[in-house]
């Protein structure tokens, strides 16, 4: 019985068509993951502000929001003692304005801030958390978009 041995030519094609099949399902995952970190921060976040908002109505008492940007961390508390953290995607920079918020008893959010989403240094989607009047009941979150030099709603 004669054995038969691979040829180099042979490990070579093998090995380099499982390297092309490796390297397209690496940039097929990135782009998954990419469009994951956005999908949480453009539903996610106007989601877990506006649970804290109810929250806050309907438990009447204040809910103060901390950011912690170094650990990619928003967290909200009840009389310094932590109820709900919510984990920001680490691909992004974020900014807020203001310092000092919070939800009043009524819901509503004090004072108005935004909350900017930066990608490589560059603003791309701000979030700005708002209140019309004291008979609202719930925080309202206005999306924009950074289009060219323009902030867009959405």
């Amino acid at each position: 019985m004669k054995k038969r041995a691979y040829t180099i030519f042979e490990l070579m094609t093998g090995l380099s068509i499982i390297l092309i099949l490796a390297s397209l399902s690496g940039l097929s995952f990135s782009n998954y993951s990419k469009k994951s970190d956005y999908r949480v921060i453009s539903e996610k976040i106007p989601e877990i502000f506006r649970l804290m908002s109810l929250q806050a109505y309907k438990q009447n008492y204040q809910i103060d929001i901390i950011f912690d940007f170094d650990n990619n961390l928003i967290l909200f508390k009840k009389n310094s003692k932590i109820i709900e953290k919510f984990k920001l995607p680490k691909r992004y920079t974020y900014e807020a304005t203001t310092s000092n918020r919070y939800f009043n008893k009524d819901g509503n959010i004090h004072p108005m801030f935004s909350l900017i989403v930066k990608e490589n240094n560059i603003e791309i989607m701000k979030f700005s958390v708002i209140s019309t009047d004291k008979f609202v009941k719930s925080a309202r979150i206005i999306k924009y978009i950074k289009k060219g030099n323009q902030w867009e709603k959405v």
